[in-house]
């Protein structure tokens, strides 16, 4: 799920109007153990946000983790 959501904001950056300007600049190839490891520290600091679905929150981690410049 986690690699999905990266792929699929990596996909479409630059081609869909609603990612530019990207929400996260991930590194390429991003590696899913990290990408895992990001999200799992993200839920545990924001234990307020569980409510949220998988991608909103996924999404989060992976902003706070990779801000683009």
């Amino acid at each position: 799920f986690i690699s999905g959501v990266n792929d699929l904001h990596t996909t479409f950056v630059g081609s869909v109007s609603c990612f530019d300007p990207p929400l996260f600049c991930s590194p390429r190839p991003a590696d899913l153990e990290q990408l895992v490891k990001i999200v799992a520290v993200y839920l545990k600091a924001h234990p307020k946000d569980l409510h949220f679905n998988g991608s909103v929150l996924t999404v989060a981690a992976l902003k706070d983790a990779f801000p683009c410049p």
